[in-house]
């Protein structure tokens, strides 16, 4: 039996020990003078462990297993070197609330000391006569004084806020609610007001969530975007935003072996 649109309905979460592999992408697509389209996307692998909740945060290892940089009819001289800095986020412990939005780094101390040894080798690569590079490094090192900043920098779009979205309810509402997404400096390190609808079916033993989602307000931009949750898991998540010839594309799914929902 399929139930629809079902309200007072708890959301279910997976159990102590779950475990999956995510492929998070993000892309940024420019129309060119000449017509054509320029592409520059980064992939990423994580595997995402749960461990429980821990004084009431729910709590996840994230270790990163490879990272891909893709660049179409678009040159950057510094994406070696961006991949390389951002490998310090390669293993992570994090601690989410109730609704999926990231609250705690545990491993704080242990990313300083990897960013420690990052930046001796990249300080042996580079120095200040290659500004853009170095203002990377500088930039970087500043951030891993301020546990706040990047667990701020963790909840964007491209990096973990796709996973750790606060879509998740444990009661689905009857009405339209809005959620705050943040994006980085591609978006202008600007706020975001959501739209987001619900809409659940469910079998005897299998819960699929699916959720629309669209900005919340008049403006220049078309945003838009879903999400899907299997069994309290992120399934898929993606969002779309263009603005002025440019289109921002984000998108988290599972990949790997999954049970899929069965009408």
């Amino acid at each position: 039996m399929i139930i629809e649109n079902l309200i007072e309905k708890r959301m279910k979460h997976v159990k102590v020990g779950f475990d999956q592999l995510i492929l998070f992408t993000s892309s940024v697509e420019e129309l060119l003078p000449r017509g054509v389209w320029s592409n520059y996307t980064v992939e990423r692998k994580v595997r995402i462990y749960y461990v429980g909740m821990i004084d009431g945060l729910h709590k996840y290892q994230l270790g990163c297993i490879e990272t891909d940089y893709k660049l179409e009819r678009k040159a950057d001289s510094t994406a070696s070197l961006v991949k390389k800095l951002l490998s310090v986020f390669r293993l992570l412990v994090l601690g989410a609330d109730g609704n999926g939005r990231l609250q705690k780094i545990y491993n704080f101390p242990y990313l300083q000391q990897e960013w420690i040894e990052i930046k001796a080798t990249q300080l042996i690569e580079y120095d200040d006569t290659d500004i853009e590079k170095w203002n990377l490094i500088l930039k970087m090192d500043l951030l891993l004084q301020n546990p706040d900043a990047v667990l701020n920098y963790l909840k964007m779009p491209n990096m973990f806020g796709l996973f750790f979205n606060g879509y998740w309810r444990d009661v689905f509402p009857k009405e339209i609610i809005t959620t705050e997404q943040m994006y980085g400096e591609e978006m202008g390190n600007k706020q975001f007001q959501e739209l987001l609808r619900y809409s659940v079916q469910e079998t005897a033993i299998q819960q699929l969530i699916k959720i629309s989602i669209e900005e919340n307000s008049v403006s220049e931009k078309n945003y838009s975007g879903s999400c899907t949750f299997l069994d309290g898991a992120l399934d898929f998540i993606q969002k779309k935003i263009e603005k002025d010839l440019i289109i921002f594309n984000y998108s988290a799914k599972w990949v790997g072996l999954k049970t899929l929902f069965q009408l």
